[in-house]
Protein backbone atom coordinates (compact mmCIF):
# COMPACT_ATOMS: atom_id res chain seq x y z
CA UNK A 1 0.00 0.00 0.00
CA UNK A 2 0.94 3.38 -1.00
CA UNK A 3 4.55 2.10 -2.70
CA UNK A 4 4.59 4.52 -5.29
CA UNK A 5 4.72 7.48 -2.64
CA UNK A 6 6.35 5.23 0.55
CA UNK A 7 8.90 7.65 2.47
CA UNK A 8 7.82 10.97 1.01
CA UNK A 9 5.88 12.96 3.73
CA UNK A 10 2.02 12.74 3.70
CA UNK A 11 2.30 16.26 2.96
CA UNK A 12 4.20 16.11 -0.39
CA UNK A 13 1.86 13.67 -2.11
CA UNK A 14 -0.52 15.52 -3.91
CA UNK A 15 2.06 17.62 -5.05
CA UNK A 16 4.49 14.14 -6.07
CA UNK A 17 1.41 13.19 -8.11
CA UNK A 18 0.92 16.17 -10.04
CA UNK A 19 4.08 15.70 -11.32
CA UNK A 20 3.35 12.35 -12.46
CA UNK A 21 3.68 8.82 -11.06
CA UNK A 22 7.24 7.72 -11.62
CA UNK A 23 6.76 4.26 -10.83
CA UNK A 24 3.68 3.68 -12.78
CA UNK A 25 5.57 3.66 -16.37
CA UNK A 26 8.30 1.60 -14.33
CA UNK A 27 5.83 -1.02 -13.24
CA UNK A 28 4.18 -1.14 -16.86
CA UNK A 29 8.04 -1.47 -18.30
CA UNK A 30 8.59 -4.21 -16.58
CA UNK A 31 5.12 -6.42 -16.57
CA UNK A 32 5.77 -5.79 -20.72
CA UNK A 33 9.02 -7.34 -20.72
CA UNK A 34 8.33 -10.15 -18.74
CA UNK A 35 5.29 -10.80 -19.52
CA UNK A 36 3.44 -11.13 -16.17
CA UNK A 37 0.78 -9.07 -14.54
CA UNK A 38 1.60 -5.86 -11.59
CA UNK A 39 -0.78 -4.91 -9.42
CA UNK A 40 0.83 -1.37 -8.24
CA UNK A 41 -0.55 0.08 -5.00
CA UNK A 42 -0.02 4.39 -5.31
CA UNK A 43 -2.21 7.45 -5.22
CA UNK A 44 -3.83 8.49 -8.13
CA UNK A 45 -5.23 12.15 -8.66
CA UNK A 46 -8.35 13.34 -10.29
CA UNK A 47 -8.18 16.91 -10.76
CA UNK A 48 -8.83 17.89 -6.89
CA UNK A 49 -9.57 14.35 -5.77
CA UNK A 50 -7.00 12.28 -4.66
CA UNK A 51 -7.52 8.42 -4.19
CA UNK A 52 -5.62 5.59 -2.59
CA UNK A 53 -5.59 3.54 -5.73
CA UNK A 54 -4.13 0.19 -6.94
CA UNK A 55 -3.21 -0.20 -10.35
CA UNK A 56 -3.72 -3.73 -12.35
CA UNK A 57 -0.94 -3.36 -15.11
CA UNK A 58 -1.29 -6.14 -17.86
CA UNK A 59 1.58 -8.29 -19.72
CA UNK A 60 1.87 -5.54 -22.65
CA UNK A 61 2.41 -2.98 -19.96
CA UNK A 62 -0.71 -1.36 -20.61
CA UNK A 63 -3.29 -0.32 -17.43
CA UNK A 64 -6.15 -2.64 -17.33
CA UNK A 65 -8.19 -1.67 -14.64
CA UNK A 66 -7.80 0.10 -11.23
CA UNK A 67 -9.46 -0.63 -7.55
CA UNK A 68 -10.03 2.55 -5.00
CA UNK A 69 -9.92 1.75 -1.52
CA UNK A 70 -13.48 1.92 -0.12
CA UNK A 71 -12.79 1.87 3.45
CA UNK A 72 -10.53 4.68 3.88
CA UNK A 73 -9.47 4.70 7.54
CA UNK A 74 -10.44 8.31 9.47
CA UNK A 75 -6.66 9.70 9.22
CA UNK A 76 -6.91 8.73 5.35
CA UNK A 77 -10.21 10.73 5.47
CA UNK A 78 -9.16 13.67 7.79
CA UNK A 79 -5.31 14.34 7.58
CA UNK A 80 -4.90 13.28 4.03
CA UNK A 81 -8.53 14.10 1.91
CA UNK A 82 -8.64 11.06 0.25
CA UNK A 83 -12.03 10.37 -1.20
CA UNK A 84 -13.15 6.76 -1.06
CA UNK A 85 -13.51 4.36 -4.24
CA UNK A 86 -16.90 2.86 -4.66
CA UNK A 87 -16.91 -0.44 -6.29
CA UNK A 88 -15.59 -3.56 -5.35
CA UNK A 89 -14.34 -4.28 -9.57
CA UNK A 90 -13.45 -7.95 -10.58
CA UNK A 91 -10.10 -8.45 -13.34
CA UNK A 92 -9.03 -11.32 -15.04
CA UNK A 93 -5.39 -12.16 -15.83
CA UNK A 94 -3.66 -15.20 -17.28
CA UNK A 95 -6.59 -17.21 -16.32
CA UNK A 96 -7.23 -15.59 -12.95
CA UNK A 97 -10.40 -13.80 -12.01
CA UNK A 98 -9.41 -11.48 -9.06
CA UNK A 99 -10.51 -9.07 -6.83
CA UNK A 100 -8.35 -6.41 -4.44
CA UNK A 101 -8.82 -5.48 -1.20
CA UNK A 102 -6.50 -2.98 0.62
CA UNK A 103 -5.25 -2.51 3.64
CA UNK A 104 -8.57 -1.78 6.17
CA UNK A 105 -10.91 -3.35 3.66
CA UNK A 106 -9.93 -6.58 5.36
CA UNK A 107 -11.50 -5.45 8.28
CA UNK A 108 -14.87 -5.31 6.52
CA UNK A 109 -16.05 -9.48 5.48
CA UNK A 110 -18.06 -7.51 3.00
CA UNK A 111 -15.43 -6.79 0.50
CA UNK A 112 -13.87 -10.24 0.70
CA UNK A 113 -17.91 -11.86 0.10
CA UNK A 114 -18.82 -9.28 -2.68
CA UNK A 115 -15.97 -9.89 -4.57
CA UNK A 116 -16.28 -13.76 -4.10
CA UNK A 117 -20.23 -13.09 -5.13
CA UNK A 118 -19.00 -11.43 -8.38
CA UNK A 119 -16.57 -14.52 -9.39
CA UNK A 120 -13.27 -13.97 -7.71
CA UNK A 121 -10.96 -16.81 -6.97
CA UNK A 122 -8.24 -15.02 -5.61
CA UNK A 123 -7.92 -11.41 -3.52
CA UNK A 124 -4.91 -9.45 -3.31
CA UNK A 125 -4.34 -7.22 -0.03
CA UNK A 126 -1.71 -4.60 -0.64
CA UNK A 127 -1.18 -3.27 2.95
CA UNK A 128 0.49 -0.94 5.04
CA UNK A 129 -0.43 -1.99 8.58
CA UNK A 130 0.59 -0.50 12.01
CA UNK A 131 -0.41 -1.77 15.58
CA UNK A 132 -2.25 -4.97 14.05
CA UNK A 133 -0.51 -7.99 15.98
CA UNK A 134 0.78 -11.35 13.67
CA UNK A 135 -1.80 -13.33 15.07
CA UNK A 136 -4.78 -11.10 14.49
CA UNK A 137 -3.73 -10.55 10.25
CA UNK A 138 -3.26 -14.25 10.84
CA UNK A 139 -7.54 -14.82 11.42
CA UNK A 140 -8.45 -12.17 8.89
CA UNK A 141 -7.34 -13.68 6.26
CA UNK A 142 -7.43 -17.02 7.06
CA UNK A 143 -11.06 -16.08 7.64
CA UNK A 144 -11.87 -14.46 4.50
CA UNK A 145 -10.29 -17.28 2.33
CA UNK A 146 -12.07 -19.84 4.48
CA UNK A 147 -15.04 -17.85 4.22
CA UNK A 148 -15.55 -17.33 0.74
CA UNK A 149 -13.42 -20.09 -0.59
CA UNK A 150 -10.74 -17.98 -2.50
CA UNK A 151 -7.00 -17.61 -2.09
CA UNK A 152 -6.17 -14.51 -0.22
CA UNK A 153 -2.77 -13.01 -0.68
CA UNK A 154 -1.16 -10.44 1.38
CA UNK A 155 1.69 -8.20 0.84
CA UNK A 156 3.13 -5.85 3.39
CA UNK A 157 6.35 -4.03 4.59
CA UNK A 158 8.94 -6.11 6.57
CA UNK A 159 12.23 -5.70 8.01
CA UNK A 160 16.08 -6.16 6.14
CA UNK A 161 18.14 -9.10 7.93
CA UNK A 162 20.28 -6.75 9.90
CA UNK A 163 17.04 -5.44 12.25
CA UNK A 164 15.87 -7.88 14.37
CA UNK A 165 12.17 -7.60 14.84
CA UNK A 166 11.26 -7.50 18.93
CA UNK A 167 7.58 -6.79 20.49
CA UNK A 168 6.20 -3.68 19.17
CA UNK A 169 7.15 -3.61 15.48
CA UNK A 170 4.99 -3.64 12.92
CA UNK A 171 4.41 -7.48 12.17
CA UNK A 172 4.86 -7.14 8.18
CA UNK A 173 3.22 -10.54 7.32
CA UNK A 174 3.25 -11.14 3.68
CA UNK A 175 1.42 -14.23 3.39
CA UNK A 176 -0.70 -16.44 1.18
CA UNK A 177 -4.14 -18.33 2.50
CA UNK A 178 -5.67 -21.02 0.84
CA UNK A 179 -9.55 -21.57 0.29
CA UNK A 180 -8.98 -24.42 3.34
CA UNK A 181 -8.02 -20.93 5.42
CA UNK A 182 -4.33 -22.37 5.79
CA UNK A 183 -1.23 -19.73 5.74
CA UNK A 184 0.46 -22.22 2.85
CA UNK A 185 3.50 -19.01 2.68
CA UNK A 186 4.39 -16.91 5.07
CA UNK A 187 7.32 -14.14 5.23
CA UNK A 188 6.47 -12.81 9.05
CA UNK A 189 8.01 -9.89 9.68
CA UNK A 190 11.07 -10.11 6.89
CA UNK A 191 11.34 -8.14 3.91
CA UNK A 192 11.38 -10.26 0.11
CA UNK A 193 8.98 -12.11 -1.98
CA UNK A 194 6.83 -15.40 -2.26
CA UNK A 195 6.96 -17.53 -5.10
CA UNK A 196 4.16 -19.97 -5.49
CA UNK A 197 1.62 -21.78 -7.71
CA UNK A 198 -1.66 -21.36 -7.69
CA UNK A 199 -3.77 -23.32 -9.70
CA UNK A 200 -6.80 -21.56 -11.10
CA UNK A 201 -9.04 -24.64 -11.29
CA UNK A 202 -8.76 -25.26 -7.81
CA UNK A 203 -11.84 -26.10 -5.48
CA UNK A 204 -12.56 -27.10 -2.36
CA UNK A 205 -14.96 -30.29 -1.40
CA UNK A 206 -16.33 -31.66 1.03
CA UNK A 207 -19.67 -33.34 1.62
CA UNK A 208 -22.51 -30.93 2.31
CA UNK A 209 -24.66 -31.12 5.14
CA UNK A 210 -24.67 -35.10 6.62
CA UNK A 211 -25.67 -36.76 3.46
CA UNK A 212 -25.39 -34.88 0.31
CA UNK A 213 -23.13 -34.99 -2.38
CA UNK A 214 -19.18 -33.75 -2.04
CA UNK A 215 -19.47 -30.51 -4.13
CA UNK A 216 -17.60 -27.78 -3.60
CA UNK A 217 -18.69 -25.42 -0.76
CA UNK A 218 -18.13 -22.42 -2.88
CA UNK A 219 -21.81 -23.50 -4.33
CA UNK A 220 -23.75 -24.24 -1.49
CA UNK A 221 -22.82 -21.17 0.82
CA UNK A 222 -23.74 -18.57 -1.69
CA UNK A 223 -26.96 -21.17 -2.75
CA UNK A 224 -27.88 -21.12 0.89
CA UNK A 225 -27.43 -17.53 1.37
CA UNK A 226 -30.66 -15.58 2.57
CA UNK A 227 -29.91 -12.32 1.22
CA UNK A 228 -33.12 -11.03 1.95
CA UNK A 229 -32.55 -10.98 5.83
CA UNK A 230 -29.29 -9.28 5.65
CA UNK A 231 -30.78 -5.55 5.60
CA UNK A 232 -29.44 -4.42 8.99
CA UNK A 233 -26.20 -4.79 7.69
CA UNK A 234 -26.45 -1.99 5.06
CA UNK A 235 -27.45 -0.13 7.47
CA UNK A 236 -25.18 2.69 9.08
CA UNK A 237 -25.06 3.45 13.08
CA UNK A 238 -25.05 0.37 15.48
CA UNK A 239 -28.08 -2.49 14.68
CA UNK A 240 -30.61 -2.72 17.86
CA UNK A 241 -32.84 -5.69 17.99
Amino acid sequence: EYFGVFGLPPHVWREAMRQGDKTLPECAELARRHRVTIIYPSLELQGNSCFNTVWIIGTDGEVAGRYRKVHLTLCERTKYGLVPGGVFPVFSAQGLDFGVMTCYDVYFPESARILALRGAKALFCPSLQRAATAETISLQVRARAYDNCVHVIRSSYGYPPNMPWSPGMMVGMSCIADPNGRLIANLGPDEGYLVREIPTTWVRSRRRSFEGEVESPREYLFEDRRPELYGPICQRGRSRA
